[in-house]
């Protein structure tokens, strides 16, 4: 976007108050310049950035809701309870692909995005998009997860707890049970799991199918006060 100033900038071959012509006449011939010579492309150029900024500032409130809700988990809420999952691809026993639209909800604010996750034996992949740009790239072996991110999305976001949150709700009951600290427990039933801090509930997920990725799943995070609601549908 830095490039509207320089586009714009090009003007001032046009306007040179030395010329014999006077300063006045000078900026009528640069004005006459811009609607005739090469004015046709700065119009173009212009509207291209203008259009790149608007679908930039399209992503600015989803990536507040991201920051906010990463935040929470930022160091300042470093404690014993803080915890993320990271199951291998292998144990989720399935290959799925799914065009997801998320709802993200927290401290008073409502943000829709698109996302794209699939999931193979070997490999967790979940793109998240906005506005047609792609915000960020998750991929996951089971061993290291790579991110490729946008330079908009504040360090704040971290792929982590999105891979964290993903895999809480996906997951099989019993492949999440086995992977929580000493304190947690996961209560499972037919439209419901339940995350539990002792006998505080953590986490609440509801599902409204079965498979439970091909419905809407909404999960409440309670310790740092957000909502997904996620609504997904199986890939061709």
């Amino acid at each position: 976007m830095h490039q509207v100033s320089r586009v714009v900038g090009h003007q001032e071959g046009g306007g040179d108050d030395n010329r014999k012509t006077g300063w006045g006449q000078s900026r009528q011939n640069d004005r006459t310049l811009l609607v005739g010579g090469f004015g046709v492309r700065v119009v173009k150029m212009t509207e291209f950035f203008w259009c790149g900024a608007r679908r930039w500032l399209g992503c600015v409130p989803l990536l507040i809701a991201l920051t906010s809700i990463t935040a929470c988990r930022g160091p300042a809420a470093a404690g014993p309870s803080r915890w993320r999952l990271a199951l291998t691809p292998a144990s989720f026993a399935n290959t799925i692909s799914l065009q997801q639209h998320v709802q993200v909800e927290q401290a008073g604010r409502n943000v829709d995005f698109e996302a794209v996750l699939d999931i193979t034996p070997d490999t967790v992949t979940l793109v998240g998009l906005a506005f047609n740009q792609r915000v960020f790239t998750l991929t996951y072996d089971g061993v290291k997860l790579r991110e490729s991110r946008s330079k908009m999305l504040p360090r704040e976001v971290q792929a982590g707890d999105v891979l964290s949150d993903m895999q809480l709700a996906l997951w099989p009951t019993e492949v999440v049970r086995s992977a929580l600290p000493g304190g947690w427990s996961l209560r499972d039933s037919s439209g419901t799991r339940v995350l539990l801090e002792s006998d505080t509930i953590r986490t609440t997920i509801s599902y409204s199918a079965d498979p439970r990725w091909t419905g809407t799943i909404t999960l409440e995070n309670k310790q740092y006060n957000y909502r997904l609601v996620i609504r997904s549908a199986v890939s061709n």
